[in-house]
């Protein structure tokens, strides 16, 4: 009966939704205004309401004395009559004759004015209660009787015995009217204080009805206004959410085969040019993703539900990293980027590394953005605190500044200093407001000092918590530049002021040239003392540089003590340069201290030693089954890649049902669980995984998370037991699949050390290793997969199966990119749009493309 009452309880309020949406806007702020209006309203008239009861009451009141009065007045009157017919003396009695006259004339008096009261009507149209309309007539008639008997009071005379004046008929008379007379005025006090209770009970009834229909208005307006608003809202959250998951999957699967890809690529033995390149390509996709992640997750900044990690942070590594995401864009505009970190600052710290990094790169774009001209600075010092010492971080650029009044404002969200049209500088203007936030959860405070027209400088400093022993930027340089001798060549005093503060920190000497009127100048300065190493700034001579060059090699300058400083932007141009003139020694800007000072004293960066690099390797006694549920095929090649060198036998399924069969058929030490999935997503997989183990009454097998949705998003706080054990995140990191193992499976590391044939000298400074292992040693198998699809694409036609083309188009726009198949990757994304809109006749033209383009692949990579 109740689950009958409500449900029913349920369709009314579904079809009282409907109606009011039916009969009113829906513009959810014009039934807001007018709830309030009519609550208003409402709140006006019990405000009247009270005002006329008041009114009433009063009037009520005032009459209810004068009527009193008159009763009191006409017993004293009576008094005075029965006091005339005992006077003993004649005189007495006439002067009790007087004192009568004057009576009658008060008496008088007050009757009318009861009369006017009672005949008067408010200002709010309340006149004499209709139930006491009979004693109107009654009080005249009462009246008119006793005022008839006043004018022969007069004829009473003086008689010497009094008891024949009690019998004097005009007395008599005269008791009777006035006795009758004060009966009626008492009964009218009586029923006028009556009406005027029934009507104070009437006003508290009407202000209760008043309060009941305010009330009433209030849960109608909560109900089908706030309701429906705050549902719309949810909905509008939900669907952003669903949005950027969606958003961030689309975008993690192709990053996650472009950074296998430039891992792979990496062991192609690149030159020291591409090298860089992949370096500068494999940080700034790791970066991308970071990012996506972070703005994905201002929602969670705006609810305050963000939560920062204190995890072990290489903080050098994480300014690197940042500095590589924002260099191009500073460079491309001609600025000078520097990196000043103090001698004394820790490295090694705990922090949360993705919201730090994400701090610097905000601060650092918006500088970039709002300078053309000069340099940017990130400087890094550890400050002295009343809590402790802290690591102050400040951003300096001599851009365009802010107004003062404007200082404040620039923290809000979408809030630019300059908002309209015409601004010069675009965003969002978030990324000061994300800054500020993540730096205040960090225990700090952004602040700001800058000068219209001079240059910012944002600035803000965390808590020092150092993560074991202190290492600071010394600790990573352990050949000192002592007696060492250098000169640079420096036009941007910025630049040359730090590079020479980096020298002179290791023990070495450095002069600095910024201008010079002719090359024979600077020639007599370059061999006036033999330097180690002249720091040549290619921008420093611009488009002399190559002539300088030719002018060198006529003077016979040995072309191997000069080291050029070059940006990334010229690197293409300049390589070549430098080649053709005999130059091996190049160090790209900005200038990054501890590889700068490695890199001039011969010690290899990239090994951690001088002379030998080692490779640790996991090993074990047995050999363990890895089950990897991944329906990405692509993917599945960069595991097995990465996974193949390890003791490993591996299992792969392309979907969740094929796992749950695969993991019943035979037992796995370990499960990589990729969530989404076609035919059965990951969790369902997992879940059944976890059935069978306890019908079976078997240990409980490492579960992994596989996927590029959040971790919240599979790990539900609050909840007793989660049915996965961990959580990896996409795009795949072959050191973290291998800390994963290390961590679930009896893995040791053996550490396997190999000479180099590495000549320390600074010109070759770059280790050469041999892999046998090449990126195009993918593509075979790439494109026999993209072969075996195309029987499923006309399959899908001839049966009209837009789901799986849609599928089919989604994974080929996803690979083929990662591959250099830009044009197939292109006709994947047209496939997947035309089946969304069930385009049948373009999917045709589309799939034969694609067929075209496959075989075309074959014949260049398979032949």
């Amino acid at each position: 009966m109740t689950k009958q009452r409500i449900a029913l309880l349920k369709a009314l309020d579904r079809k009282v939704q409907k109606y009011f949406d039916q009969i009113f806007p829906l513009n959810l702020t014009v039934r807001y205004i007018l709830g309030l209006t009519i609550i208003g309203l409402l709140s006006l008239a019990g405000h009247l309401l009270i005002q006329v009861s008041l009114v009433k009451l009063s009037a009520d009141e005032r009459t209810i004395r004068i009527l009193e009065s008159q009763v009191d007045d006409s017993e004293s009157f009576y008094r005075e009559i029965i006091r005339l017919q005992t006077i003993g003396r004649e005189a007495d009695f006439k002067r009790q004759l007087e004192t009568i006259d004057k009576d009658i004339i008060h008496l008088i008096e007050n009757h009318k004015n009861i009369i006017t009261r009672i005949n008067q009507t408010s200002v709010f149209g309340l006149g004499f209660p209709k139930k006491l309309e009979p004693y109107k007539k009654s009080v005249s008639d009462a009246f008119d009787q006793l005022s008839n008997v006043f004018g022969r009071l007069g004829n009473i005379k003086y008689l010497d015995d009094p008891t024949l004046r009690l019998n004097d008929p005009i007395v008599v008379n005269f008791i009777k009217s006035e006795n009758h007379y004060r009966d009626i005025i008492s009964q009218l006090v009586k029923n006028y204080e009556q009406d005027s209770r029934d009507t104070i009970q009437y006003f508290k009834h009407l202000e209760i009805a008043l309060l009941l229909f305010t009330l009433l208005i209030l849960v109608i307006e909560g109900l089908y206004v706030f309701r429906p608003a705050v549902h719309r809202v949810n909905t509008a959250i939900q669907s952003r959410s669903d949005f950027l998951s969606r958003l961030s999957h689309e975008i993690r699967n192709p990053m996650n085969s472009i950074l296998g890809m430039t891992q792979l690529l990496s062991k192609t033995k690149p030159t020291p040019q591409q090298k860089n390149y992949i370096k500068i390509l494999e940080n700034s996709s790791v970066g991308l993703l970071e990012m996506l992640n972070n703005l994905l997750d201002y929602s969670t900044l705006e609810s305050s539900k963000l939560k920062l990690e204190n995890i072990r942070t290489d903080l050098y590594n994480v300014v690197e990293k940042t500095l590589d995401l924002v260099t191009t864009k500073i460079q491309e505009k001609g600025l000078e980027l520097t990196l000043d970190i103090a001698s004394d600052v820790p490295l090694k710290v705990l922090s949360d590394p993705i919201r730090f990094q994400q701090v610097l790169v905000n601060l650092l774009s918006n500088a970039a953005k709002f300078t053309e001209h000069g340099f940017i600075s990130c400087k890094i010092r550890l400050v002295p605190n009343s809590e402790g010492k802290r690591i102050q971080f400040s951003i300096i650029d001599s851009g365009v500044g802010i107004e003062q009044s404007k200082i404040d404002s620039i923290f809000e969200s979408f809030v630019q200093e300059n908002s309209s049209v015409r601004r010069k500088y675009g965003g969002t203007g978030l990324g000061l407001t994300i800054a500020k936030e993540i730096v205040n959860l960090m225990g700090g405070e952004l602040t700001l000092e800058t000068k219209k027209g001079v240059g910012s400088t944002f600035s803000f400093s965390i808590p020092l918590e150092i993560d074991g022993e202190v290492k600071t930027i010394n600790d990573y340089i352990p050949i000192k530049l002592t007696g060492g001798q250098y000169l640079l060549i420096d036009k941007n005093d910025k630049a040359s002021t730090h590079i020479q503060s980096i020298i002179e920190e290791q023990g070495g000497a450095c002069d600095r040239i910024k201008n010079y009127n002719n090359f024979e100048e600077l020639y007599g300065c370059m061999v006036k003392t033999k330097y180690s190493k002249v720091l040549l700034d290619a921008s420093t001579l611009g488009a002399n540089l190559e002539d300088f060059f030719i002018f060198l090699r006529e003077k016979k300058f040995d072309m191997d003590s000069i080291c050029i400083l070059f940006r990334y932007i010229h690197a293409n141009y300049l390589f070549d340069l430098l080649h053709t003139y005999g130059i091996h020694s190049f160090f790209p800007k900005p200038i990054k201290p501890i590889e700068f000072a490695n890199y001039l004293s011969g010690y290899n960066v990239e090994s951690d030693t001088p002379l030998v690099v080692e490779d640790t390797l996991l090993t074990s006694k047995r050999r363990y089954k890895l089950l990897i549920a991944e329906d990405s095929a692509d993917n599945r090649t960069l595991l097995h890649v990465y996974l193949e060198k390890y003791p490993l036998d591996l299992y792969f399924a392309e979907n969740g049902k094929r796992a749950v069969e695969l993991f019943e058929q035979q037992k796995f030490d370990m499960v990589f669980m990729d969530i989404q999935m076609p035919e059965m997503d990951g969790i369902t997989a997992t879940t059944l995984i976890r059935e069978y183990e306890n019908k079976q009454k078997i240990n409980a097998t490492p579960i992994l998370a596989f996927s590029a949705h959040k971790r919240q998003d599979i790990f539900h706080p609050g909840k007793e037991k989660n049915i996965f054990t961990d959580f990896v995140l996409k795009p795949i990191n072959a050191n973290i699949v291998r800390s994963k193992l290390k961590q679930y499976l009896e893995f040791t590391e053996e550490i396997k050390k190999e000479d180099l044939k590495m000549e320390i000298s600074l010109k070759k400074n770059i280790p050469t290793k041999k892999d046998d292992f090449d990126v195009t040693d993918l593509i075979p198998s790439y494109l026999e997969r993209r072969t075996k699809e195309i029987d499923q694409m006309k399959e899908c036609i001839e049966k009209n199966d837009l789901k799986n083309l849609i599928r089919i188009g989604h994974q080929l726009k996803g690979s083929a990119k990662s591959y250099g198949f830009e044009e197939l990757g292109q006709l994947g994304d047209e496939l997947e749009q035309l089946a969304g809109v069930e385009n049948m006749a373009e999917i045709k033209l589309v799939v034969a493309k694609i067929v075209n383009r496959i075989t075309e692949y074959r014949k260049i990579y398979l032949n």
